[in-house]
């Protein structure tokens, strides 16, 4: 690969991990609420809260799907499998 085509997909890459980043649930819901009020402002009709709304939705989806993750994260810690006994010694938690 020449130098300019490792530049290239630097630069990709770098532009794919800033806007996609950990969720690519969030930059997808950005694309639909983007394409949404272009369509709605093509109609001739007020879409100026449309990215607004989308916008608390996608949050709230992110609240919901990081709460979801540390749950599971917390139930694994207080009730370790099998395999977590016998490859860390851990034992079950009192509190």
């Amino acid at each position: 690969m020449s130098a300019v085509g490792g530049w290239l997909k630097a630069f990709a890459l770098f532009w794919w991990d800033f806007i996609v980043g950990d969720d690519w649930r969030i930059a997808a819901g950005v694309v639909v609420a983007l394409a949404l009020t272009a369509a709605l402002a093509h109609a001739a009709i007020t879409a100026w809260w449309l990215l607004p709304l989308a916008a608390v939705a996608m949050l709230a989806l992110s609240l919901r799907s990081a709460r979801r993750v540390s749950v599971l994260c917390r139930l694994r810690w207080h009730y370790p499998t099998h395999d977590d006994k016998e490859r860390y010694g851990v034992r079950r938690s009192t509190t």
